[in-house]
């Protein structure tokens, strides 16, 4: 004989499975709720009382949606203003099922994402499901990387060098105006997002940045490089006639960063003073120094 087939069987089936249900809700890191399509509430966890700092005894079978907004809009949570106007405002909003995401700074200083959808049972509305969800310490960790990104780019901006960090997707994450500059690097090149390195390659390919050649080969040998993700240190001299000094480091995660310095001032001292040097033992005249410490 098959249980399933009796009363009893199904009776207790569905006493069981709605057991299951009543545990997978209160076991939920999110609060949840569930208001039935006259808004009254059938289905909560401790996580709803929990988020919204609700009088646990106001929390009941069949509490209106209205009673329990009016808690918050009470304590201000909704803005300056007359609390009914809050109230009705708020619940009108809710009488149109239709389907919401927001986030809310509580005067408590928590922070939590409310997301809302239209629940429907054998295609007709029966209610609303909401879930809540804490997120205080996310958006506190996203504020502290933001401030530590704002000081990072200070202190990059204020190197003299020009500055690029390219992340381990070879997409380039971060560049001073130094880079702009020393480069000739037009900032719309940067727009465009992600900015992959293959752009800036290509882009100075094109302009004969690295010379004669074809530039998809060209870039094509310097992609190669970049994806061995090996530490360099070489000097190259622009068409414009300056030099630039080039080290680039891998860092951890997989990327790197690079440091393109100018050193054309120091290149063109180096160049004539070996040109002096030249002069000085093609005619046969002392050391220069040598004879000015004689004088």
């Amino acid at each position: 004989m098959e249980l399933a087939n009796t009363p009893l069987a199904t009776a207790e089936d569905a006493q069981r499975r709605f057991a299951y249900l009543q545990a997978i809700v209160a076991s939920m890191p999110q609060g949840i709720s569930v208001f039935d399509e006259h808004l009254f509430l059938r289905v909560w966890n401790q996580g709803f009382i929990d988020v919204l700092g609700l009088p646990a005894g106001l929390v009941r079978e069949g509490v209106h949606f209205s009673e329990l907004i009016r808690i918050p809009a009470e304590r201000g949570e909704y803005g300056p203003g007359n609390v009914e106007s809050h109230v009705q405002r708020i619940t009108e909003l809710a009488l149109r099922f239709e389907a919401h995401t927001l986030e809310r700074a509580r005067p408590s200083g928590r922070t939590h994402l409310t997301q809302g959808e239209p629940l429907f049972i054998d295609g007709k509305l029966a209610g609303f499901i909401t879930t809540y969800t804490d997120i205080t310490e996310r958006r506190q960790a996203e504020e502290l990387l933001r401030i530590q990104n704002k000081l990072l780019q200070t202190v990059v901006e204020s190197i003299p060098s020009a500055v690029s960090l390219v992340n381990k997707d070879l997409n380039v994450e971060l560049v001073n105006r130094e880079f702009l500059t020393l480069l000739d690097i037009p900032a719309s090149l940067l727009e465009e997002k992600p900015v992959n390195l293959e752009r800036f390659f290509r882009f100075n390919a094109e302009r004969g940045e690295y010379g004669a050649g074809d530039p998809d080969s060209i870039v094509e040998s310097l992609m190669a490089r970049t994806r061995r993700g090996e530490a360099h240190h070489f000097q190259r001299t622009r068409p414009n006639g300056k030099t630039l000094d080039v080290r680039g480091a891998p860092l951890p995660d997989g990327g790197f960063v690079t440091i393109y310095t100018d050193i054309s001032e120091r290149k063109a001292l180096e160049a004539q003073m070996h040109q002096m040097a030249y002069f000085d033992a093609l005619t046969g005249l002392p050391n220069r120094r040598m004879l000015g410490d004689r004088l």
